[in-house]
């Protein structure tokens, strides 16, 4: 298996940097390795992923930047971020473009085929009760550490005290954004957890409730449209104005580039 990671250790990789942040030049594959790492290990690693949405809100918050910037693996999760970093670092070409969605089932069939245990923060009680129940009827080997519906106050430390007392070696944390990476930049610190995932809506898909675009779409890189369709009134704003803003600031920061290099400017 090819892979970035210098020297071939999967705790480190190429970064590829795009308005602020850093994204990690990795494949799924590589992903499994880093996570693999952190649990035998047993280093506390966050791994979250970024698009052009995400981007353009982080841009707007400190807090957001900061989780970002901390994150220990930031992997692309988008067309636009994908265009993005590929058009603002001539001759980078990213390994892929990886759907977070897509991951977490691959996250997990490594959990299933290793016996790793998993805990699920995230959705209401409905959702992740069903995630959870998907999890125990799919993956026969992988341990559910544990579950709890998303409906906390940021201080109620009574999920933080279930984590702690399952051991878990994944969280993935599925408040939305910004509430999860609230979550983590308040407790990750106390968590002795190899690797928390920032999951946005992926336990909702977990649970089976939330559909996902047909597999065409998601290669095409539509899904976008399918989930614009699926809940325009929640989402019109991200993919309608965002998508737009963003491919604005690329281009403005790729002609502030060019003027830079007329200018003789390093």
């Amino acid at each position: 298996m090819q892979t970035t990671f210098p020297n071939g250790r999967p705790d480190s990789f190429d970064k590829v940097p795009v308005l602020g942040f850093e994204v990690a030049n990795v494949s799924r594959r590589d992903i499994l390795s880093f996570i693999t790492s952190a649990i035998t290990s047993h280093r506390t690693t966050t791994i979250a992923c970024l698009n052009a949405h995400y981007a353009e809100q982080s841009l707007n918050s400190p807090l957001l930047t900061h989780f970002y910037r901390s994150a220990d693996l930031v992997h692309c999760d988008g067309v636009l971020l994908k265009w993005a970093c590929e058009v603002l670092n001539p001759g980078v070409k990213l390994q892929e473009r990886i759907v977070g969605t897509d991951l977490y089932y691959d996250i997990l069939e490594e959990a299933d085929r290793r016996g790793w245990r998993v805990f699920l923060l995230g959705g209401s009680t409905e959702i992740v009760e069903s995630a959870a129940s998907y999890l125990q009827q799919h993956y026969a080997r992988l341990h559910l550490a544990g579950f709890h519906h998303g409906y906390v106050d940021l201080l109620d430390e009574r999920p933080l005290q279930m984590i702690e007392k399952s051991r878990p070696e994944l969280l993935f944390v599925g408040l939305g954004q910004p509430r999860q990476e609230q979550w983590l930049l308040k407790y990750r610190a106390r968590l002795n957890v190899p690797v928390c995932i920032a999951v946005g809506a992926g336990i909702a898909y977990l649970s089976q409730k939330l559909p996902r675009a047909p597999r065409w779409m998601r290669q095409a890189g539509l899904e976008w449209l399918f989930r614009l369709l699926v809940e325009p009134r929640r989402l019109w704003r991200r993919y309608l104005i965002e998508g737009p803003v963003f491919v604005t600031r690329v281009m403005s920061a790729i002609l502030g580039q060019d003027r830079s290099v007329s200018m003789g400017i390093e």
